[in-house]
């Protein structure tokens, strides 16, 4: 009976791990396979010639050195810091005062650190201003308006658009209910509209759910009231004020800064090769 027990018990362990297993690397694959298809939607929005699809590749590839320098410049630093980190985290756990000598060669290894981070960002930087230069004033609209997304709104764009038309046939669909209906309905309304809203936000974002609630049924409310004439004159004006509402703060990048991030970097190179190939043929 034991043997049975610890025979299935050991059975059960091997099978959790190779569940836990195959879930990481179906999480590794999405991951992958879904910025890809994001690098890609955003390569074949910007049409570049023969010519700028060598020239980024080239540059990629200079950034994927830049990078590996980098990497081996700050192995020896890295395990330097991970060493008096853990002597540090030990000392607090006993709460023991800090040494004055433990306190400074963490900062000297810090600074040491983020010098040579520094040096890379600059190198980098300078590569995303060389790709910017021969790139047409229509391409670079495309990275200033380029949000990443697996599936375009339409064919002309490279990611997201900023204006969502799925807001506008909602507002549309809520003006298009009886009057009945729509009173019966519109705290329903509201709460679909709320728990819609939460999956594209951060954890958290939206602190007082009653509260929110409430706000999204003054909302619709004054849609659903609103004469013909002023919804279609001011439709736009309630969609940016939903979207003002609920789009998390995200500073803009500039043009070069969206180059290194998207195009310059080791996961762009195979996916530039290919396209390069793709045209050469």
């Amino acid at each position: 009976m034991w043997r049975y027990r610890l025979s299935f018990g050991f059975y059960l362990a091997i099978l959790v791990a190779q569940v836990l297993s195959a879930q990481l690397t179906f999480m590794d694959e999405l991951k992958t396979l879904t910025h890809q298809i994001q690098l890609l939607n955003l390569i074949n929005g910007l049409e570049l010639d023969t010519f700028q699809l060598q020239f980024i590749t080239d540059k990629a590839r200079a950034a994927a050195e830049l990078q590996d320098k980098l990497i081996n410049e700050l192995q020896p630093y890295q395990a330097d810091l991970l060493n008096t980190l853990n002597e540090l985290k030990h000392i607090l756990i006993k709460g023991d005062p800090i040494p004055p000598v433990l306190k400074s060669h963490v900062h000297k290894v810090e600074h040491t650190i983020h010098q040579l981070q520094l040096t890379y960002y600059d190198s980098i930087a300078q590569l995303a201003h060389e790709v910017e230069s021969i790139l047409q004033p229509h391409q670079l609209r495309v990275l200033d308006d380029y949000t990443p997304c697996l599936i375009p709104p339409h064919p002309q764009a490279a990611g997201q658009v900023r204006r969502f038309t799925g807001i506008d046939r909602a507002l549309h669909r809520i003006r298009q209910l009886p009057p009945e209906v729509f009173d019966s309905q519109k705290e329903q309304i509201a709460e679909r509209m709320l728990d819609h809203i939460k999956v594209h936000l951060p954890m958290g974002y939206i602190q007082d759910e009653s509260q929110e609630k409430l706000w999204l049924l003054s909302f619709i409310d004054e849609i659903y009231h609103l004469p013909a004439i002023d919804f279609r004159l001011k439709a736009s004006e309630y969609i940016e004020k939903l979207q003002h509402r609920y789009k998390p703060y995200k500073p803009s990048l500039a043009t070069w800064a969206k180059i290194a991030n998207y195009l310059l970097t080791p996961d762009a190179i195979p996916l530039l090769e290919s396209k390069l190939q793709e045209q050469l043929k």
